[in-house]
């Protein structure tokens, strides 16, 4: 199991023998810098607080790249049917039989996306995340201060653009817009250092591949513990991806990318996305999209692909965004605000909307 910051999984575990089992931070070299999202928390960026004197931490935690110590998470006491009936657990179930296959309906909204055409993607984006810290010769991420400056790339709709860069606006400004009732399609670059989340819609791996080159197989140069957890088809809150091939070479792995695929589902209005290092998402490594469309939208292509998926019933959820009537029908438009603040982040690309 594979958890980047914040991370959250949902693992079945089998207890075939009686004993005591270890759930440990596991020690798996995935040889990468600490700002390129390894961390050991023993060491913190320059200028940042003093931990010297915290001889504890190291004990604490281990790292994501390497750790020296496995602190255990925690311990499962496997106990035999005979010895569970002592505790008074399951008297009325002595002996547990074999648990038999079976399935569940699926809600509509994590159907398999594997299979939708691209001209079913009602909208595409790429998102490149990006730090920089000014004043300094020797730049991020091979140096990493607490004044570092992080963004999201554009333009406006787009995204990936270097020329574009652009940190954490207001709650007002968007990277893009998608309706209710679609799939959207996003590239996410960076992938090996920054744990990309975004709230209210879970996502799908569509596939990795590698952008400076698309005729390398990724399988080709990460570990055998990555190959085997992150799979084509699996949904994710966080995704952060250690392509590393066993050295602390950056190429070709700093260019592993993700494409990934969600349902925009029911709900309109600001759907927040960041980086899940919340020291860069302070420093400005956050943005918004907006949700537009009507209020309770589902898309109708997931009956399609599983007529037996549960549609959502009840009162629609509300929200509470507040409806504007304003549109974009240009990635890079300004509107009706005239402000001075407003026009500079209109005019780099990134679309500003008035909340009403």
């Amino acid at each position: 199991v594979i958890l980047s910051p914040g991370n959250r999984a949902d693992v079945a575990v089998k207890c075939r023998e009686p004993g005591q089992e270890y759930m440990n931070a596991t020690a798996i070299n995935f040889k990468c810098e600490p700002n390129y999202g390894c961390f050991d928390p023993s060491v913190q960026p320059i200028d940042g607080p003093d931990m010297s004197d915290m001889d504890d931490v190291p004990k604490l935690v281990g790292t994501f790249a390497n750790p020296k110590l496995q602190p255990t998470i925690m311990i499962i006491d496997v106990v035999s049917p005979s010895k569970a009936n002592s505790r008074n657990l399951r008297k009325d179930h002595p002996q547990e039989a074999e648990l038999e296959p079976f399935s569940t309906p699926t809600p509509c909204y994590l159907v398999d996306l594997r299979s939708v055409s691209d001209t079913e993607i009602s909208s595409t984006f790429t998102n490149s995340y990006h730090c920089e810290n000014p004043g300094t010769d020797n730049k991020w991420p091979n140096v990493a201060t607490d004044q570092d400056i992080c963004g999201v790339r554009g333009p406006y709709g787009v995204g990936g653009d270097s020329s574009f860069f652009t940190p954490w606006v207001n709650s007002s400004t968007y990277i893009n817009d998608f309706a209710t009732g679609g799939v959207q399609e996003i590239t996410l670059q960076g992938i090996p250092f920054h744990p990309y989340h975004q709230h209210i819609n879970p996502y799908q791996i569509q596939k990795f591949e590698n952008f400076f080159d698309f005729s390398i197989d990724v399988d080709s140069y990460v570990t055998e513990p990555v190959r085997t957890w992150y799979q084509d088809g699996d949904w994710h809150d966080v995704l952060q991806f250690p392509a590393s091939n066993g050295t602390r070479e950056a190429f070709p792995t700093m260019f592993t990318q993700a494409i990934i695929r969600f349902q925009s589902d029911q709900f309109t209005g600001h759907m927040v996305q960041h980086c899940h290092l919340l020291f860069h998402e302070d420093q400005g490594m956050m943005a918004q999209y907006n949700v537009t469309g009507e209020e309770g939208g589902t898309w109708p292509g997931a009956r399609e692909i599983d007529p037996t998926c549960i549609k959502p019933s009840g009162p629609k959820s509300k929200s509470g965004k507040s409806k504007s009537g304003k549109s974009m029908n240009s990635k890079s438009q300004k509107t009706s605000s005239t402000s001075d603040h407003d026009e500079s982040f209109a005019n780099i690309g990134f679309a500003n909307i008035d909340s009403m």
